[in-house]
């Protein structure tokens, strides 16, 4: 399987390939993923900080991102290639996609990370010389009907997620 997105140089609308430089701003991204819609789970800065560092990289996979206008990140889509434990076959997954909520007004900024998605796996499955799918896991805390229903637009439905914690009996 190919690294990453070593060779992948064009962005797709909005959203461009990250970069080791955006590393710092990326993780404060995703600080804000976790406080907008964490699961109960504590975020480990060592972990993220990791991840990020190696999407940035390409290493792995690839960290999609988009600029706000204060040179901050407003969006990212994070994809990684990996083999399912029951499989020799490659496919790649989401570890996020997360648009902040003060600039999901309207769906060009999800919609173009849905994109720089779908090219990613394209190139991906050029590069393999297979058709590469992509896994997407939706676990959210709030707006799970309006989620589902954008994901779908993107996605075809294969299963769900459920948690469990001990609140239901």
């Amino acid at each position: 399987m190919p690294d990453g997105a070593s060779h992948i140089h064009a962005s797709t609308g909005p959203v461009r390939v990250a970069t080791p430089a955006d590393a710092p701003a990326l993780f404060a991204l995703l600080k804000h993923m976790d406080a907008d819609n964490n699961v109960g789970l504590p975020m480990s800065d060592a972990k993220v900080a990791d991840i990020v560092g190696k999407l940035c990289k390409c290493e792995g996979g690839v960290a999609g991102v988009v600029d706000g206008e204060n040179g901050e990140l407003i969006a990212s889509v994070g994809i990684v290639a990996m083999q399912p434990w029951y499989s020799e076959v490659w496919h790649l997954t989401t570890l996020w996609i997360f648009v902040r909520p003060d600039q999901r007004r309207g769906i060009k900024t999800t919609d173009a990370l849905f994109k720089f998605t779908e090219d990613h796996r394209r190139y991906i499955s050029a590069q393999a010389g297979v058709d590469v799918g992509v896994d997407v896991s939706l676990i959210t805390t709030k707006d799970r009907d309006l989620k589902e229903r954008l994901w779908e637009r993107h996605a075809m439905r294969v299963g769900i997620v459920c948690w469990m914690d001990g609140s239901h009996g």
